[in-house]
């Protein structure tokens, strides 16, 4: 039986730990070795808070507004506010089954590779006041 609390994304550091769950240093670490790695940036699975989307922001991968390496969220579910303006994605960005929950935007971008967002759920809390 998994607990409701267990990650279930998919482990990339170790020991065994989806990127959300690894300590700030072990992210770090990870962020930066994927540069020049031939590797992505994988997420698939991964409950994706606003510290995470952050850490991802601030980090060398999207410098200059411009994503260095592929970007696989397959399955996440994105709790996290996220504003691409004017970003060159330079690689694929996959959200095939992704659920996102807060407001993401794609303005002015240009996708190099593959975008693929199929089963994409978006789902927000629409208020009127």
């Amino acid at each position: 039986m998994v607990a409701l609390d267990e990650a279930l994304g998919q482990a990339v550091v170790q020991p065994s730990r989806c990127l959300r769950h690894a300590s700030a240093e072990i992210r770090s670490r990870y962020l930066s070795g994927l540069l020049g790695s031939h590797q992505g940036l994988i997420l698939n699975g991964v409950a994706v808070d606003q510290e995470l989307a952050d850490a991802i922001s601030s980090s060398e991968l999207l410098s200059g507004q411009s994503a260095q390496v592929p970007i696989l969220l397959q399955g996440a579910e994105v709790d996290a506010r996220l504003d691409f303006n004017g970003y060159s994605f330079q690689h694929s960005l996959a959200l095939s089954g992704a659920v996102v929950r807060q407001p993401t935007t794609f303005r002015d971008c240009t996708f190099k590779g593959s975008l693929t967002a199929q089963f994409t759920f978006s789902i927000q809390d629409h208020r009127i006041s």
